[in-house]
């Protein structure tokens, strides 16, 4: 895509394998191990279709017809890695004992259904969200549990309906976790399909198929750390990890996305280099998952760079010395497992990581770094000269970096992706955004048209053209435009959004209404309650609006806005006792909020305030001003 609106992860959250505490035995499996390897897959999960592949599980619950598209996606990616990583069917499973890992090991193929694991890999993509996000909660709390020797947390139904919302769920997941009988290990692979098409899918489960290939390629199984620990180097380093499932998705899936994200790698970590904002190699190969979530929370362009970094320093050492850099997984898991039988207590490869590297590629790890730096640079200002639309990513980085001179850099770059490829809408979509930037509306209309012209398939330039509209006051006009965003992208949400605003704008509420819904089934961002709520309201559609402002308050129990319009939902419901009871509370949250003083007054009289926004005259508001309607979601580059 050419925005900067949409990321699938955040940071390297869902680069995790989760997985049980411990290096080689998992739970009682040690007592059992000899029968690992001789379980059949069970029978199908009431409400899923199955289809079994030679190591997969394949489930869904979506439809026959996009079960056998799954199967046929995975089945692909599974040759292709088998492949690469030189590893059978029978040894992912465990129960091909006359295989080995490779030539040079004496790791046989029943190592793992001795270890425990079941000789089958589940994968399951859930139709809906909500399912797929119940049984990431249900599992990762009995893994914590298990980790940390714990009892399991209990939710409520009402809790659990907040967590969804306000917790962060992972597009995807790869988990390692004890079956409930304690005895042998379940491999997990979970994903939903929802909103998103199943090319997007195929990204999600190539990142999270990387993942498995990888730990059992390097037969890593380190697993969660415990509570206090989260710190600690264990298991695979982030870069390795990561890296590798991002090689995987960025150069395997089909998705236009994918295609995109490719471009804007190369781009954003090029200035990111130049500008000296990458990871120095000594500390990304030490980051651990705990260390990058923190470097990342509310930094979403670290987070994009350290995905960046993460995917352009595997990609150079595949492209450069592939066979170099097999025999650097392969030195890694030597030397993990040779410390393991005399005696290490973690099995974790950050301390044996560059004697791997300096055997395999013949110098010091820290030597690659100016190399790496040196390719990315050449081979983005060549790709550069062949493509300038490429300058577009360079300007989306300093869009994300403000600072000093932020705003003037990235139009120095939205400039020559115009003066180098001006049949192409990329280099105006940036001077539009830069116009937005600097309030200057009829600049940034007339970009934001010619990028339209040019780039009609697009999304990103029909949604800031959108955006653009709506400042304008192009009402009628906007709305075209974001609903051809959305046509574009469905996954969409901010689209979506803009969409939502332009309607309520035009006083077509229960259209509002629909479009707030969906940028929130899309992205669960629950400020987007509030929104269904309003555009509820107005529409007339009362409990639909009560129920929404319910879960918004429940999640934001200080906000007297939302206090304050759950009172009026129940002041509309005949509910006068209540809504005097809302009233209040959002006073003492707002003590010098006039117009809560007023709607409690006028509740106490029986009486019910209406808004100018409620009368027939479309021209009424404007008149009377603001009349506590609350402002535009459109997400934009402020």
């Amino acid at each position: 895509m050419s925005g900067s609106l949409r990321l699938a992860r955040t940071g390297w959250m869902c680069a995790l394998a989760l997985g049980l505490c411990g290096s080689v035995a998992f739970g009682a499996a040690a007592d059992k191990k000899e029968d690992a390897g001789k379980l059949m897959p069970p029978q199908k999960v009431s409400g899923f279709m199955q289809q079994i592949t030679p190591a997969f599980l394949i489930q869904t619950d979506v439809s026959p017809a996009y079960l056998s598209k799954l199967a046929q996606q995975v089945g692909q990616a599974e040759q292709r890695m088998y492949n690469l990583f030189k590893i059978t069917p029978g040894f992912l499973k465990g129960n091909d004992p006359k295989v080995k890992l490779s030539n040079k090991t004496n790791i046989s193929g029943d190592t793992l259904s001795k270890w425990g694991f079941k000789p089958w890999i589940e994968l399951r993509v859930y139709k809906k969200f909500d399912d797929y996000a119940d049984e990431s909660f249900n599992e990762t709390d009995r893994l914590t549990a298990l980790v940390n020797k714990t009892e399991v947390k209990k939710e409520t139904p009402e809790q659990r309906a907040v967590r969804r919302i306000t917790e962060g769920v992972p597009g995807a997941y790869y988990m390692r976790i004890t079956d409930y009988d304690g005895v042998f290990v379940d491999r997990r692979i979970r994903c939903y399909l929802g909103p998103k098409t199943p090319e997007e899918v195929e990204g999600d489960l190539l990142h999270e198929l990387g993942h498995l290939f990888l730990e059992t390629y390097l037969m890593e199984f380190a697993g969660a750390p415990k509570k206090g620990q989260e710190a600690e180097k264990r298991g695979t380093p982030a870069w390795i990890g990561e890296g590798v499932a991002q090689l995987f998705e960025v150069n395997w899936a089909g998705s236009k996305e994918s295609a995109k994200k490719k471009k804007q790698y190369s781009a954003m970590i090029y200035e990111a280099v130049q500008a000296n904002d990458h990871y120095p190699i000594d500390d990304f190969i030490n980051v651990t998952n705990a260390h990058n979530l923190q470097a990342v929370s509310g930094n979403p362009l670290k987070a994009t760079i350290n995905y960046a970094q993460s995917w352009s320093v595997m990609q150079y050492m595949v492209e450069v010395k592939w066979q170099a850099f097999l025999q650097f997984l392969e030195n890694c898991r030597t030397y993990n497992l040779e410390g393991l039988g005399k005696g290490k207590k973690v099995s974790e490869l950050y301390s044996i990581q560059e004697r791997a590297f300096k055997d395999a590629f013949g110098v010091p790890i820290k030597d690659m770094e100016e190399h790496w730096k040196k390719r990315v640079v050449e081979t983005t200002e060549k790709d550069l000269k062949k493509d300038p639309t490429g300058y577009y990513w360079c300007g989306e980085y300093y869009l994300r970096r403000k600072g000093d001179g932020y705003l003037e850099k990235a139009e120095e770059r939205f400039k020559k992706a115009v003066e180098g490829a001006a049949d192409k809408g990329e280099g105006y979509l940036g001077m539009g955004r830069v116009a937005l930037i600097r309030r200057n509306v009829d600049e940034a209309l007339k970009n934001l048209l010619k990028a339209s012209e040019l780039s009609p398939k697009d999304e990103d330039v029909w949604y800031y053209l959108g955006v653009a509209q709506v400042r304008a006051g192009k009402t009628k006009e906007a709305i075209a435009s974001f609903e051809t965003a959305v046509k574009l992208f469905p996954l969409f949400h901010q689209a979506h959004s803009g969409l939502a605003d332009a309607y309520f704008s035009a006083r077509d509420f229960k259209k509002a209404a629909a479009a707030y819904d969906m940028a929130f089934q899309i992205s669960k961002h629950p400020n987007y309650l509030f929104s269904i709520g309003q555009a509820s309201y107005f529409a007339k559609e009362y409990e639909e609006a009560q129920k929404n402002f319910a879960a918004y308050c429940n999640i934001f129990t200080k906000d007297p806005q939302g206090t304050f319009w759950y009172g009026m939902a129940a002041l509309r419901l005949k509910q006068n006792e209540y809504a005097i009871k809302k009233f209040q509370e959002a006073l003492k949250l707002a003590p010098n909020e006039n117009m809560y003083k007023e709607a409690l007054a006028m509740a106490q009289k029986g009486e019910i305030m209406r808004f100018t926004v409620e009368t027939e005259d479309p021209k009424a508001e404007a008149k009377t001003g603001d009349s506590g309607i609350k402002p535009p979601t459109v997400i934009e580059d402020e």
